[in-house]
Protein backbone atom coordinates (compact mmCIF):
# COMPACT_ATOMS: atom_id res chain seq x y z
CA UNK A 1 0.00 0.00 0.00
CA UNK A 2 1.65 3.34 -0.39
CA UNK A 3 2.41 5.89 1.83
CA UNK A 4 -0.51 8.81 0.15
CA UNK A 5 -3.23 5.90 -0.19
CA UNK A 6 -2.21 5.16 3.61
CA UNK A 7 -2.07 8.50 4.41
CA UNK A 8 -5.85 9.38 2.61
CA UNK A 9 -7.43 6.68 4.50
CA UNK A 10 -6.12 7.44 7.41
CA UNK A 11 -7.46 10.97 6.93
CA UNK A 12 -10.69 9.85 5.64
CA UNK A 13 -11.27 7.85 9.44
CA UNK A 14 -10.73 10.83 11.51
CA UNK A 15 -13.34 12.52 9.25
CA UNK A 16 -15.26 10.25 9.92
CA UNK A 17 -14.68 9.81 13.51
CA UNK A 18 -14.65 13.42 13.91
CA UNK A 19 -18.06 14.63 12.55
CA UNK A 20 -19.73 11.29 14.70
CA UNK A 21 -18.51 12.82 17.42
CA UNK A 22 -19.84 16.26 16.92
CA UNK A 23 -23.27 15.18 15.88
CA UNK A 24 -23.58 12.55 18.42
CA UNK A 25 -22.72 14.72 21.65
CA UNK A 26 -20.17 17.23 23.38
CA UNK A 27 -19.39 14.32 25.40
CA UNK A 28 -18.06 12.02 22.90
CA UNK A 29 -16.43 14.89 21.17
CA UNK A 30 -14.55 15.46 24.90
CA UNK A 31 -13.70 11.73 24.92
CA UNK A 32 -12.57 11.57 21.32
CA UNK A 33 -10.37 14.72 21.50
CA UNK A 34 -8.81 13.20 25.08
CA UNK A 35 -8.08 9.85 23.29
CA UNK A 36 -5.94 11.93 20.47
CA UNK A 37 -4.50 14.09 22.96
CA UNK A 38 -3.50 10.50 24.65
CA UNK A 39 -2.02 9.41 21.01
CA UNK A 40 -0.20 12.85 20.87
CA UNK A 41 1.82 12.32 24.34
CA UNK A 42 2.51 8.69 23.52
CA UNK A 43 4.12 10.00 20.31
CA UNK A 44 5.95 12.98 21.89
CA UNK A 45 7.09 10.53 24.33
CA UNK A 46 8.31 7.97 21.99
CA UNK A 47 10.15 11.09 19.74
CA UNK A 48 11.57 12.22 22.92
CA UNK A 49 12.98 9.16 25.09
CA UNK A 50 10.89 10.16 28.11
CA UNK A 51 10.41 7.69 30.66
CA UNK A 52 7.21 7.01 33.00
CA UNK A 53 3.72 8.10 32.82
CA UNK A 54 3.55 11.36 34.79
CA UNK A 55 3.28 12.90 31.47
CA UNK A 56 -0.01 10.98 31.10
CA UNK A 57 -1.22 11.64 34.58
CA UNK A 58 -0.85 15.55 34.55
CA UNK A 59 -2.93 15.18 30.86
CA UNK A 60 -5.60 13.59 32.28
CA UNK A 61 -5.49 15.91 35.51
CA UNK A 62 -5.74 18.66 33.43
CA UNK A 63 -8.46 17.16 31.16
CA UNK A 64 -10.59 15.92 34.05
CA UNK A 65 -10.20 19.12 35.38
CA UNK A 66 -11.25 21.40 32.57
CA UNK A 67 -13.89 18.73 31.68
CA UNK A 68 -15.61 17.82 34.75
CA UNK A 69 -15.36 20.49 36.83
CA UNK A 70 -14.98 23.82 35.20
CA UNK A 71 -17.14 23.45 32.44
CA UNK A 72 -20.17 24.10 34.25
CA UNK A 73 -18.81 27.41 35.84
CA UNK A 74 -17.68 30.52 34.80
CA UNK A 75 -15.22 31.31 32.04
CA UNK A 76 -12.59 32.81 34.48
CA UNK A 77 -11.28 29.49 36.23
CA UNK A 78 -11.10 28.28 32.11
CA UNK A 79 -9.09 31.01 31.23
CA UNK A 80 -6.86 30.34 34.08
CA UNK A 81 -6.40 26.88 33.44
CA UNK A 82 -6.13 27.75 29.74
CA UNK A 83 -2.91 30.04 30.73
CA UNK A 84 -1.93 27.64 32.75
CA UNK A 85 -1.53 25.16 29.98
CA UNK A 86 0.31 26.95 28.05
CA UNK A 87 2.60 28.31 30.49
CA UNK A 88 3.53 24.39 31.25
CA UNK A 89 3.51 23.73 27.12
CA UNK A 90 6.07 27.17 26.87
CA UNK A 91 8.11 25.83 29.86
Amino acid sequence: MSEILRRAITGALYVILILSAVFLSSDAFDFLFMIFGLACIYEYKRLTGLRGYYIFLAYLSLWWIFIYLLKEYDRIPIIILMLATIIVNIS
